[in-house]
Protein backbone atom coordinates (compact mmCIF):
# COMPACT_ATOMS: atom_id res chain seq x y z
CA UNK A 1 0.00 0.00 0.00
CA UNK A 2 1.57 3.34 -0.96
CA UNK A 3 1.04 6.05 1.64
CA UNK A 4 1.55 9.81 1.66
CA UNK A 5 4.26 9.70 4.32
CA UNK A 6 7.93 10.35 4.83
CA UNK A 7 10.02 7.33 5.81
CA UNK A 8 12.73 7.89 8.39
CA UNK A 9 14.96 5.44 10.21
CA UNK A 10 16.16 5.44 13.81
CA UNK A 11 18.33 2.61 15.14
CA UNK A 12 17.15 0.25 12.38
CA UNK A 13 13.47 1.02 12.93
CA UNK A 14 11.30 2.46 10.16
CA UNK A 15 9.08 5.34 11.20
CA UNK A 16 6.41 7.00 9.06
CA UNK A 17 5.79 10.74 9.32
CA UNK A 18 2.35 10.77 7.76
CA UNK A 19 0.42 13.84 6.68
CA UNK A 20 -1.28 15.47 3.72
CA UNK A 21 0.72 17.93 1.62
CA UNK A 22 1.95 21.18 3.19
CA UNK A 23 1.73 19.79 6.71
CA UNK A 24 5.47 19.57 7.34
CA UNK A 25 6.81 16.15 6.27
CA UNK A 26 9.71 17.54 4.23
CA UNK A 27 10.42 20.27 6.78
CA UNK A 28 10.58 17.69 9.57
CA UNK A 29 12.88 15.52 7.46
CA UNK A 30 15.28 18.43 6.86
CA UNK A 31 15.41 19.14 10.60
CA UNK A 32 16.12 15.61 11.85
CA UNK A 33 19.49 15.15 13.55
CA UNK A 34 21.77 12.09 13.44
CA UNK A 35 21.43 9.22 14.11
CA UNK A 36 18.09 9.74 12.33
CA UNK A 37 18.21 9.01 8.58
CA UNK A 38 15.73 10.22 5.99
CA UNK A 39 14.97 7.52 3.42
CA UNK A 40 12.18 9.41 1.59
CA UNK A 41 10.16 12.52 2.34
CA UNK A 42 6.96 12.11 0.32
CA UNK A 43 5.76 8.59 -0.39
CA UNK A 44 6.37 5.18 1.18
CA UNK A 45 5.37 1.72 0.03
CA UNK A 46 4.27 -0.44 2.97
CA UNK A 47 4.15 -4.19 2.42
CA UNK A 48 3.38 -7.15 4.64
CA UNK A 49 6.22 -9.60 5.06
CA UNK A 50 5.76 -13.39 4.97
CA UNK A 51 5.66 -13.44 8.79
CA UNK A 52 2.90 -10.80 9.02
CA UNK A 53 5.12 -7.88 10.00
CA UNK A 54 5.37 -4.74 7.87
CA UNK A 55 8.27 -3.41 5.85
CA UNK A 56 8.55 0.11 4.46
CA UNK A 57 10.27 1.10 1.20
CA UNK A 58 11.02 4.71 0.30
CA UNK A 59 9.52 5.95 -2.97
CA UNK A 60 10.78 8.89 -5.03
CA UNK A 61 9.61 12.42 -4.45
CA UNK A 62 8.13 12.72 -7.93
CA UNK A 63 7.88 16.51 -7.77
CA UNK A 64 11.67 16.69 -7.28
CA UNK A 65 12.16 14.77 -10.51
CA UNK A 66 9.39 16.08 -12.77
CA UNK A 67 8.75 19.60 -11.51
CA UNK A 68 12.15 20.64 -10.18
CA UNK A 69 14.32 18.53 -12.50
CA UNK A 70 16.55 17.40 -9.65
CA UNK A 71 18.92 14.49 -10.21
CA UNK A 72 18.18 12.44 -7.10
CA UNK A 73 17.75 8.76 -6.45
CA UNK A 74 16.07 6.62 -3.83
CA UNK A 75 16.99 3.08 -2.84
CA UNK A 76 13.50 1.66 -3.37
CA UNK A 77 14.73 -1.92 -2.97
CA UNK A 78 15.90 -1.25 0.58
CA UNK A 79 13.32 -1.73 3.30
CA UNK A 80 13.17 -1.20 7.04
CA UNK A 81 10.83 -2.89 9.52
CA UNK A 82 7.98 -0.50 10.20
CA UNK A 83 7.86 0.27 13.93
CA UNK A 84 5.60 3.32 14.31
CA UNK A 85 3.45 5.85 12.50
CA UNK A 86 3.34 9.48 13.57
CA UNK A 87 0.52 11.55 12.10
CA UNK A 88 1.79 15.13 11.90
CA UNK A 89 -0.13 18.17 13.08
CA UNK A 90 1.11 21.76 13.23
CA UNK A 91 1.17 23.14 16.76
CA UNK A 92 2.78 25.79 18.96
CA UNK A 93 4.19 23.14 21.28
CA UNK A 94 5.69 19.70 20.77
CA UNK A 95 3.51 16.88 21.96
CA UNK A 96 2.98 13.19 21.23
CA UNK A 97 -0.46 11.77 21.86
CA UNK A 98 -1.81 8.28 21.21
CA UNK A 99 -3.94 7.97 18.12
CA UNK A 100 -7.14 5.98 18.44
CA UNK A 101 -7.27 2.95 16.17
CA UNK A 102 -10.37 4.14 14.34
CA UNK A 103 -8.88 7.58 13.79
CA UNK A 104 -5.57 6.06 12.67
CA UNK A 105 -7.29 3.69 10.25
CA UNK A 106 -9.24 6.57 8.69
CA UNK A 107 -6.10 8.71 8.38
CA UNK A 108 -4.11 5.80 6.95
CA UNK A 109 -6.91 5.10 4.47
CA UNK A 110 -6.99 8.76 3.37
CA UNK A 111 -3.20 8.96 3.00
CA UNK A 112 -3.13 5.75 0.93
CA UNK A 113 -5.99 6.92 -1.29
CA UNK A 114 -4.15 10.20 -1.94
CA UNK A 115 -1.40 8.20 -3.63
CA UNK A 116 -3.48 5.49 -5.29
CA UNK A 117 -6.46 7.38 -6.73
CA UNK A 118 -4.35 9.22 -9.29
CA UNK A 119 -4.29 5.98 -11.30
CA UNK A 120 -8.06 5.38 -11.11
CA UNK A 121 -9.20 7.83 -13.79
CA UNK A 122 -11.48 6.05 -16.24
CA UNK A 123 -11.73 2.90 -14.12
CA UNK A 124 -15.01 1.03 -13.75
CA UNK A 125 -16.92 2.51 -10.75
CA UNK A 126 -17.53 -0.98 -9.37
CA UNK A 127 -13.80 -1.74 -9.43
CA UNK A 128 -13.07 1.60 -7.74
CA UNK A 129 -15.48 0.64 -4.95
CA UNK A 130 -13.63 -2.65 -4.54
CA UNK A 131 -10.27 -0.83 -4.51
CA UNK A 132 -11.57 1.51 -1.81
CA UNK A 133 -12.63 -1.44 0.32
CA UNK A 134 -9.28 -3.13 -0.11
CA UNK A 135 -7.37 0.01 0.83
CA UNK A 136 -9.49 0.50 3.94
CA UNK A 137 -8.99 -3.15 4.92
CA UNK A 138 -5.23 -2.82 4.41
CA UNK A 139 -5.16 0.36 6.52
CA UNK A 140 -7.04 -1.43 9.31
CA UNK A 141 -4.66 -4.39 9.24
CA UNK A 142 -1.66 -2.06 9.32
CA UNK A 143 -3.01 -0.22 12.38
CA UNK A 144 -3.58 -3.60 14.10
CA UNK A 145 0.16 -4.31 13.96
CA UNK A 146 1.87 -0.91 14.05
CA UNK A 147 1.29 1.56 16.85
CA UNK A 148 0.33 5.07 15.77
CA UNK A 149 0.59 8.46 17.40
CA UNK A 150 -0.26 12.08 16.75
CA UNK A 151 2.87 14.22 16.65
CA UNK A 152 2.17 17.90 17.19
CA UNK A 153 5.20 19.95 16.26
CA UNK A 154 6.46 23.38 15.27
CA UNK A 155 9.36 24.80 13.27
CA UNK A 156 11.81 25.19 16.13
CA UNK A 157 11.38 22.38 18.67
CA UNK A 158 13.31 19.13 18.87
CA UNK A 159 10.35 16.90 17.95
CA UNK A 160 12.58 13.89 17.27
CA UNK A 161 13.41 13.68 20.98
CA UNK A 162 9.69 13.29 21.76
CA UNK A 163 9.53 10.52 19.13
CA UNK A 164 12.58 8.78 20.61
CA UNK A 165 10.96 8.77 24.05
CA UNK A 166 8.04 6.83 22.57
CA UNK A 167 10.04 4.50 20.33
CA UNK A 168 12.52 3.51 23.03
CA UNK A 169 9.66 1.78 24.84
CA UNK A 170 9.25 -0.88 22.18
CA UNK A 171 8.62 -4.25 23.74
CA UNK A 172 10.02 -6.74 21.22
CA UNK A 173 7.62 -9.45 22.44
CA UNK A 174 4.59 -7.31 21.64
CA UNK A 175 3.34 -6.23 18.22
CA UNK A 176 2.53 -2.82 19.70
CA UNK A 177 4.99 -0.16 20.80
CA UNK A 178 4.99 0.32 24.54
CA UNK A 179 1.75 -1.61 25.02
CA UNK A 180 1.27 -5.20 26.14
CA UNK A 181 -1.69 -7.36 25.33
CA UNK A 182 -4.02 -7.98 22.44
CA UNK A 183 -5.51 -5.31 20.22
CA UNK A 184 -9.13 -5.41 19.12
CA UNK A 185 -10.39 -5.43 15.57
CA UNK A 186 -9.85 -2.17 13.75
CA UNK A 187 -13.05 -2.77 11.77
CA UNK A 188 -15.03 -2.78 15.02
CA UNK A 189 -13.34 0.37 16.31
CA UNK A 190 -13.73 2.25 13.03
CA UNK A 191 -17.32 1.15 12.54
CA UNK A 192 -18.97 0.08 9.33
CA UNK A 193 -17.44 2.66 7.02
CA UNK A 194 -18.21 2.18 3.34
Amino acid sequence: MPVHAALVEWEGKGILLAAPGDTGKSTCCRRLQPPWRVLGDEETLVIRDHDGSYLAHPFPTWSDIYERGLKKSWDVQRSVPLSAIFFLEKSEKIEVAPSGRGQAAMQGNRLAREKVTRSWWGEDPEEVTQFNGTIFGNACELIQQVQSYILRTNLTGRFWEAMENIIVGIDEASPVIGVKGERGSCHVVAGNVK
